[in-house]
């Protein structure tokens, strides 16, 4: 059995105005753009474990963009 954490953050960089996903296990941490789904950075997860996140991620799309807007789209 596989275990990661995914979790999502304001990023300060230049895709802060995008939808980040963050995935972690034991061996590493890597960060996803989610629409598309694209691989910003790998710190050590293994291949099988990316390929495992970005199903994940397609899967739960609806979810995480609603989470992120939830937390950090401005509200008027």
């Amino acid at each position: 059995m596989i275990c990661q954490r995914y979790f999502i953050t304001s990023d300060l960089d230049s895709f802060s105005t995008r939808t980040i996903v963050h995935v972690s296990n034991g061996d590493g941490e890597a960060r996803y753009m989610v629409d598309p789904i694209i691989l910003i950075d790998n710190q050590g997860l293994k291949p099988r474990d990316l390929r495992i996140a970005e199903v994940a991620i397609e899967e739960n799309r609806e979810i995480i963009i609603d989470r992120w807007n939830e937390c950090f789209t401005k509200k008027k």
